[in-house]
Order: C-alpha cells, then structure tokens, then sequence
C-alpha cells in the first residue's frame, strides 16, 4: 500500500498509566485509528529519559496522562503524584525544547477494562509483563474514540 498518497494526520499521540512501580506506554497508529502498547517501563529516576527518546522516536506530538479520577469526579490521592510526575516531564520536555501539550484524562478502570479484553487476558504470560502498558493502550482507545466523537458530531 503507498501510503504517501493517504490522509494520514500529522499527529501522534503517547498514552501514559503511570504507577509507583511500572509506567505503561501506548502510541497512537499513524491514522490515529487504534493504540499499540509498548513493553512498560520500570518506575525510576530515568523513566522520563526513557519517556522522552520515545517521544523522539516515535515522533510524538501529543502526550495523554491516564488521571484516575474517582467515581464522584474528585481527586484521588495518586492524582497528586500523576500531577507531580507530569510537571516533572514537562520541565524535562521543555530543556529537551520539545513543546507538546500533556493533558489528563480519566482513567478510572483502566486495567479493568484491559483485563476483559479477552485477547489480551488469554495470554497470563503477556498480561503480566504487559498489564500497566494495556492499561495505557485502553486510555488511549478511549481518548481517540471521544476525540473521533466529537469530531463526527
């Protein structure tokens, strides 16, 4: 397929499901259709280097952080870190001068949502290495469909 003469969108997106232990990582196809997991990454002092040559690679111009908002909309306690940690990126971005938005959006059952997804559940295997990276693939999926929505409506 010649893919030079299709609409394909400029932008890509990185999803995030950040966590105390691991980070999970989604990008976007480049028709922004679907979300493909990337293997995760441990929690640490050089995840946002790690963050950021991916950004680099993969020509990233979008970067959408999973918000666990509780079910009454209010913040919950791992907001605070999330908020944190996304501050952190941003600071980290900007040295880089690498200017993209980071938005937030709720992420409230996530990993639930991946664990039901059959394909992925069937395979424990993968599902433990890839669970917090699944988790990002569902935040992204869902952030394209209502962008999608929107733009249809």
């Amino acid at each position: 397929m010649d893919i030079k003469n299709q609409n394909i969108p400029n932008k890509r997106y990185l999803s995030i499901d950040w966590g105390k232990k691991n980070i999970g990582l989604a990008i976007s196809d480049p028709f922004n259709e679907y979300a493909i997991p990337l293997r995760p990454i441990k929690n640490s002092d050089e995840s946002i280097e790690i963050i950021i040559r991916i950004v680099k690679e993969k020509r990233i111009n979008e970067i959408i952080i999973g918000y666990p908002l509780l079910p009454n909309n209010e913040i919950s306690l791992i907001c605070k870190l999330i908020e944190k940690f996304s501050s952190s990126l941003k600071e980290r971005l900007q040295v880089e001068k690498i200017l993209i938005n980071i938005s937030f959006y709720n992420e409230f059952y996530s990993t639930k949502k991946s664990k039901y997804n059959s394909e992925i559940y069937n395979n424990k295997k993968n599902w433990q290495i890839y669970k917090d990276s699944y988790s990002a693939q569902v935040i992204l999926e869902d952030f394209l469909s209502e962008k999608q929505l929107k733009r249809n409506s």
